[in-house]
């Protein structure tokens, strides 16, 4: 076989990335944390949070008020970025991989997404917005087709499937079970090393582990 052709059947079985936001690429749990602490004069830190959704460990008032606040788009526009997992997907995009940002957000943030895609230079080839956006996309795959998703979401482990797998960035809710399939990373960089990507500039690197 020709390099071209060997080239050409490499970048075929490629899987496609899907990266989800919150969490992920941008520090939402932080943003949830702030906004608590000024409403209610809490102390919460993020990194002693120890559910994913952070409203499963607050008093109903509080949990209910937070839901409200995060149900308005507009809040997500000022979601700081996570430099280090912005640069991986760089690299990634940079190699030729697909890139689709997928988020649980509803369509109605669809504006404040993009615009902050835009703004912190995410690529992308596709957004999928909505509760169904990553299954849908997980049921497209296969062993033909595959896929990597990129999530910090526990839930999520039931679109393991066939041609799917899924890369978790290490956080205080972390199981300590991990199905196959699975694979928990606490550094982008061994991200891209495992991935055969080379970054032209190094990868920034953040704990948001538990404290212990």
């Amino acid at each position: 076989m020709s390099i071209a052709g060997a080239a050409f059947l490499q970048a075929l079985m490629r899987p496609r990335l899907v990266f989800d936001i919150d969490g992920t690429l941008g520090f939402l749990t932080e943003a949830f944390c702030t906004a608590l602490n000024a409403r209610w004069g809490t102390s919460f830190q993020a990194w002693q949070m120890s559910h994913y959704r952070v409203e499963d460990q607050l008093p109903p008032e509080q949990a209910n008020w937070l839901l409200q606040v995060f149900a308005t788009s507009v809040t997500y526009a000022n979601v700081a970025p996570d430099y280090s997992g912005i640069a991986a997907v760089q690299a990634f995009a940079r190699t030729g991989y697909e890139i689709i940002v997928a988020s649980d957000r509803s369509e109605d943030c669809r504006a404040v997404t993009e615009d902050w895609l835009a703004r912190w230079r995410v690529p992308h080839d596709a957004v999928r917005l909505g509760h169904d956006a990553k299954a849908q996309l997980a049921a497209s795959a296969g062993p033909d087709d595959p896929l990597v998703l990129f999530d910090d979401d526990p839930e999520k482990f039931t679109l393991l499937a066939p041609g799917v797998r899924i890369y978790m960035p290490r956080r205080p809710w972390t199981p300590a079970e991990i199905p196959a399939g699975v694979t928990v990373f606490d550094e982008w960089s061994g991200v891209l090393e495992a991935f055969g990507v080379s970054s032209d500039v190094p990868i920034p690197q953040f704990s948001r582990m538990a404290t212990t």
